[in-house]
């Protein structure tokens, strides 16, 4: 079924009201066919029907099945800032409930004045996305001023994860098909440097060291491809 997101000022007395470039891509998208469809508003999911005459019928709201059971948090590495806002983008989109930041030996850090800056653009800009996309709980935001502590934390849930570029026997999916999938999880990712063989040896001692096979994959194609194997195995995608 297809899913559009949609502000609630252009949802009027059970009608939707789409702008003339937004009508065009439904109907593209729709293939100019019948069918279900909704509309997701801030926690609410609308499910419509277009009629053979190409009307548009809207049921009554409910609530929207944003949030996923299990509790995942996404470690990234200090970076490039447009590359940590397309982690924290896709996270959210499909259903992470905490993003941590963390320094490392390659990536580097901020300072501690620039490191809350950013914490603060961090949080409005995955507030914004957990409004858009009608998830009903907030997403903690937060950075950890060691590789270390944030290891630390990550260790603290049942399934923690370290996508280990450097790892040849475990595969994720393996890791997954032969795991009870818990309530709660992590999966730690390095900066697209890379992370040191200290660094390295430190995370395998806490988490599981898994791979995602044979291709090298940008820190946010990595996340989105981890984020979404553990919610699909734990039927929650």
């Amino acid at each position: 079924m297809a899913r559009f997101i949609m502000g609630g000022t252009n949802l009027f007395g059970g009608n939707a009201f789409f702008s003339a470039e937004d009508s065009a891509k439904v109907k593209a998208f729709l293939l100019h066919g019948t069918g279900h469809f909704s509309i997701q508003n801030g926690g609410e999911e609308i499910v419509g029907r277009v009629e053979e005459d190409g009307h548009i019928t809207l049921a009554s709201p409910a609530a929207a099945p944003a949030e996923p059971v299990v509790s995942c948090t996404v470690y990234i590495a200090y970076t490039d800032e447009d590359i940590l806002l397309s982690v924290m983008d896709r996270s959210v989109e499909l259903g992470c409930r905490g993003i941590v930041v963390y320094p490392s030996a390659l990536g580097g850090a901020p300072s501690a004045a620039k490191a809350a800056l950013q914490a603060e653009k961090w949080r409005a800009s995955v507030g914004r996305m957990v409004h858009e996309i009608g998830r009903q709980k907030p997403v903690r935001v937060s950075y950890v001023s060691s590789f270390e502590a944030a290891v630390e934390l990550a260790a603290g849930t049942a399934m923690p994860l370290f996508l280990n570029e450097k790892e040849e026997i475990r595969l994720l999916h393996h890791l997954l098909e032969n795991s009870e999938i818990p309530l709660t999880a992590s999966i730690l990712i390095g900066p697209k440097e890379g992370l040191t063989d200290a660094e390295t040896e430190f995370a395998k001692t806490k988490l599981h060291s898994v791979s995602l096979g044979p291709r090298i994959l940008r820190c946010d194609t990595a996340a989105a491809a981890a984020l979404s194997a553990v919610l699909y195995a734990a039927h929650d995608l």
